[in-house]
């Protein structure tokens, strides 16, 4: 039960319009057992001539050719009909072509097939409140500047995963649709990662052997998916309140009995905060800038999740 390699017994080259290079190669095999048969020949051309390995034969060498999984075995010779046979013409390919999985291992089961990884960039308009540095975007007469021209177009990286899987994993899709990563994956902080869509299928695959093909797709954003926005109100905290008393707050007025002067920017204790710019320093008497100390808000609207649970991988290779 065994195979040997009898010699070349003819070779040619292609160059594509690309300039990829392929080699195609013509082998002599002859079994020792009339009772080989292909298959005891693809043992000894898997030995010999492994998938991934690089194009060298005798004085030629190509070391970005490389061994495709690409094979044809048949028997070798003038044989009659039903006639034993023992010797074989094998055909191999050598390219520089790229493929679109590994192909070291041979892939029989096809929930053994490894992740297919692709990805592109989602691009989206928002209404932005705070500037680059995180500075609340108002007039001079602390009114937020809104509409088109604080409009900033937003572009988050999308990666999209798929696999084949056993069973359908419904119920982590309705769990962790549009969460946001509760730990820290693929190199992004925690609330980095959302989860935004799958899609599934049902496929066969030998005798009544069913099985489901998965995407996913999720994005993600090193600033994280929180929201960023200026505290903004009617009311401010009444002098010397509490300011965990809802009633502390009171409408604000410019000035008392006159009209109401709102809404206003706010510090965290609900207090008018300070509008940014230059001021008389009472020390030193020189103009210094003063920073508003209206409050930035961080909102987080997504609940998190492990979404480990999809079954994705830990890291991208």
């Amino acid at each position: 039960m065994t195979a040997v390699l009898m010699g070349l017994k003819n070779q040619s080259f292609q160059r594509d319009d690309e300039g990829h290079r392929t080699y195609e190669l013509t082998w002599h095999f002859s079994t020792n057992d009339y009772l080989d048969g292909p298959e005891t020949v693809l043992q000894a051309v898997n030995a010999l001539f492994p998938v991934g390995g690089i194009y060298v034969l005798d004085n030629d060498l190509d070391p970005w050719a490389f061994c495709t999984p690409e094979l044809s075995i048949a028997p070798h010779g003038s044989y009659e009909e039903g006639e034993p046979v023992n010797n074989w013409i094998v055909q191999n390919k050598y390219t520089t072509k790229p493929m679109f999985r590994c192909n070291t291992t041979t892939i029989d089961n096809p929930l053994l097939e490894p992740y297919n990884i692709s990805g592109d960039f989602v691009h989206v308009s928002r209404e932005m409140k705070v500037d680059k540095d995180g500075k609340p975007l108002y007039h001079p007469n602390f009114e937020p500047i809104l509409g088109p021209e604080v409009e900033e177009k937003i572009s988050h990286p999308s990666l999209s995963i798929s696999f084949n899987s056993a069973v359908l994993p419904l119920a982590a899709f309705n769990l962790l649709i549009n969460r946001v990563n509760d730990a820290t994956l693929w190199g992004f902080p925690p609330r980095c990662v959302r989860f935004t869509d799958a899609k599934w299928e049902r496929a066969v695959y030998g005798t009544c052997f069913y099985y489901f093909k998965i995407q996913y797709t999720f994005e993600m954003n090193i600033e994280t998916f929180d929201k960023k926005i200026p505290a903004i109100g009617m009311k401010v905290l009444k002098l010397g309140a509490d300011r965990r008393n809802p009633e502390s707050f009171e409408l604000y007025r410019t000035e008392p009995d006159k009209e109401i002067g709102g809404p206003v920017p706010l510090t965290d204790w609900g207090s008018l905060a300070s509008e940014a710019g230059f001021r008389i320093d009472p020390v030193t008497q020189q103009d210094v800038y003063y920073p508003s100390n209206n409050y930035i808000q961080t909102v987080q609207l997504a609940k998190e999740g492990n979404l480990l649970l999809l079954g994705i991988p830990s890291t991208i290779p």
